[in-house]
C-alpha cells in the first residue's frame, strides 16, 4: 500500500565505459578549441571585426622563446629589470599587483593556451574631473603555436 502523495522514482542506468574511445575523443577535442576568447566568444561573427589595438615588427626573435617569457613561470611583479612581462607592468607603473596563478578547467579550459588573472593599480592621464589613478581587473591569455604567439587581453578598470 503507497502513500498517495508519494512519488517512487526508479532509474536504470546500462552504461559500459569505453576509455580508449574517450580519451581519443579528449585528444579530438582539444585540437579543436578555439585559439582565443575572441573566437569562443563569436565576435567578428555576423561582418564586426575585432579592432587591431597594437601590431609591431619585434625583427627576429625565436617564437618559442617569446612564447615562454610570456606564459613561463617568471614572476610578473612590475620590474623594470625582470623578465617580459615584468618590464611591460612596469613601463605602464603599475603597483599593487595580484596576480593569479595559471587558471585550469573552467572557462580556461575552453581555449588553447594558458589563462591568468591579474590586479593592479595604475596612473591615469591628468583630466578634469578624473581620478589620478585607476584599479585595473585583467584577464591575460597566451596561446603559441610555430607560426605565432597571441597575448590576448581583457582589461576592465574600476
Amino acid at each position: 500500500q503507497l502513500d498517495p502523495y508519494s512519488v517512487l522514482v526508479v532509474r536504470r542506468r546500462c552504461w559500459k565505459p569505453r576509455f580508449s574511445e574517450a580519451e581519443s575523443a579528449s585528444s579530438r577535442l582539444r585540437e579543436r578549441l578555439p585559439s582565443t576568447y575572441i573566437k569562443q566568444k563569436g565576435v567578428g561573427v555576423g561582418g564586426s571585426t575585432p579592432k587591431v589595438v597594437f601590431e609591431s615588427e619585434l625583427g627576429e626573435i625565436p617564437l618559442e622563446k617569446l612564447a615562454n617569457a610570456m606564459s613561463g613561470e617568471d614572476p610578473w611583479e612590475a620590474d623594470p629589470n625582470g623578465g617580459l612581462m615584468a618590464m611591460y607592468f612596469a613601463r605602464i607603473e603599475a603597483w599593487d599587483m595580484e596576480i593569479g596563478a595559471w587558471a585550469e578547467g573552467g572557462a580556461a579550459g575552453g581555449v588553447q593556451g594558458k589563462t591568468r588573472s591579474v590586479g593592479y593599480v595604475k596612473p591615469l592621464p591628468p583630466a578634469p574631473m578624473c581620478p589620478k589613478q585607476s584599479r585595473i581587473q585583467s584577464t591575460c591569455h597566451v596561446v603559441s603555436s610555430d607560426e605565432r604567439v597571441i597575448l590576448e587581453q581583457s582589461v576592465m578598470t574600476l
